[in-house]
């Protein structure tokens, strides 16, 4: 999968072109046509039935062109894009949490759960101290959880790299680099632990073919109901 930052989220989205990383290929036994779906991110997953082909689920994706750019055009304009306030709601590792105001040594704080955060002024947005806590968070923690997992499945990888990509959970490189969303620090360890292995399984098959989702499947069966679960808690998570 191509590493990439995308700088302008509605831009990527509604790009006239779809490119391969725009598309992911996933066979169902019981399918009995082509499906699509647009995910929260952009993507475009498409269902193959058993006896599907690549080529022809791709002849289905260009006519139905105009009903993805529609379904992306949606995604964006039900975007809130509202600032963090005191009682606002985050997520945090799978929880969700309240934040709440107050003061320590005489400075303001916003506190979620366990968690205390100075803050320079009681009227700002949230989100930019918050959203650095975790991004802090995420550094610490995700690298060590890919080592990890990395052993367990005995795949070889060149380093860990956290980002901000605006449209992807992660991708994994040619090279062997291991891009993570910090926001992935919000999502349940299961849910994250997917993300992971997904891009992990990228070092033995570098597409989204029907092998590339038996890898998957084998090493976290539950995928399908994880993947629905980023899809369903987008707009929560802030991506």
């Amino acid at each position: 999968m191509v590493d990439r930052t995308i700088l302008n989220p509605a831009e990527s989205i509604l790009h006239d072109r779809l490119e391969s990383d725009d598309i992911e290929f996933r066979r169902h036994p019981r399918a009995r046509r082509y499906l699509l779906r647009v995910t929260a991110t952009g993507k475009v997953a498409v269902t193959l039935p058993r006896w599907g082909t690549q080529k022809e689920a791709m002849k289905f994706v260009e006519e139905q062109r105009g009903w993805i750019q529609a379904q992306r055009r949606k995604r964006i304009e039900s975007g809130s894009g509202e600032p963090w306030r005191f009682g606002s709601r985050v997520i945090l590792k799978g929880e969700s949490f309240i934040l709440l105001e107050g003061v320590r040594h005489n400075c303001p704080i916003v506190i979620f759960g366990d968690n205390e955060l100075r803050i320079a002024d009681r009227e700002m947005d949230l989100r930019r101290p918050v959203e650095a806590y975790f991004r802090l968070i995420a550094k610490n923690e995700m690298p060590g959880r890919v080592k990890t997992l990395a052993e367990e499945h005995s795949i070889a990888f060149h380093r860990v790299s956290i980002r901000g990509q605006s449209t992807r959970w992660g991708s994994c490189s040619a090279k062997g680099t291991i891009s993570l969303n910090w926001r992935l620090i919000q999502v349940p360890q299961e849910v994250r632990d997917y993300v992971i292995l997904h891009e992990l399984m990228h070092r033995k098959e570098m597409n989204h073919s029907s092998r590339f989702w038996a890898l998957v499947e084998e090493a976290c069966p539950r995928y399908r109901e994880y993947d629905r679960w980023l899809d369903d808690h987008v707009s929560l998570i802030g991506l």
